[in-house]
């Protein structure tokens, strides 16, 4: 026997209120992975890295690495269909697999769009892999009050927020993907004075909002 395997143990939590959970304990269920949707709410489309990772997977597709995608049931042109959450990559990659029939999913509650998207931001906020201005998309399906704060502000601003970086050229204007150096400004600044400073840079600068610019 190893001597360095330990059992699970509580830590402790002195200090903390522990929450129950909000919803039902997820279930597991088979399905066949082409059964599956994606919501482009708060789904990134596959970009050419996420094209080279599928192909990975599926060329190194094995059971004992495998990652079930997290799925919520919802309604769609009157029949109930499954989106994946999480794990999207891995869904496609099974999909075209040929000897990959069925694979199991995660299923938890998440009716709505809104839950959907929460649940999407819940399952990436601390993924490398998801950029700011994915998790900036979800949280605006989300319905989340800072994120529709920023795309006011900048709107009024006259600022656009580009959806993803590969819409980012470096040298188009009013554009910017600071996201998270705008929410800075508009926490030190206020909505009403971050836009003024938006509006002053954009008139003034010819390329996008960059992050340095931001910082005001």
């Amino acid at each position: 026997m190893q001597e360095n395997i330990r059992p699970i143990a509580p830590i402790g939590i002195s200090g903390l209120v522990p929450q129950a959970p909000p919803t039902g304990m997820p279930i597991f269920e088979l399905v066949v992975p082409t059964d599956l949707y994606i919501d482009p709410a708060y789904q990134r489309n596959i970009s050419e890295k996420g094209s080279r990772q599928i192909r990975r997977i599926i060329e190194g597709f094995d059971w004992a690495k495998y990652k079930p995608p997290i799925c919520a049931y919802a309604e769609h042109d009157g029949k109930t269909i499954l989106k994946v959450l999480d794990g999207q990559h891995t869904a496609f990659a099974a999909a075209s697999n040929p000897h990959i029939g069925k694979i199991p999913v995660m299923i938890v509650e998440a009716d709505s769009t809104i839950a959907q998207a929460k649940a999407f931001i819940g399952q990436n906020i601390e993924r490398l892999g998801v950029t700011t201005l994915q998790l900036h998309q979800a949280a605006l399906a989300a319905a989340d009050e800072d994120a529709q704060t920023l795309e006011l502000v900048c709107s009024r601003a006259g600022v656009k927020v580009l959806k993803t970086t590969n819409a980012y050229t470096g040298t188009g204007t009013r554009q910017t993907i600071a996201i998270k150096q705008i929410e800075a400004m508009i926490s030190r600044r206020g909505p009403k004075l971050a836009r003024e400073i938006l509006e002053v840079l954009a008139n003034a600068e010819r390329g996008p909002l960059t992050a340095p610019k931001s910082r005001l």
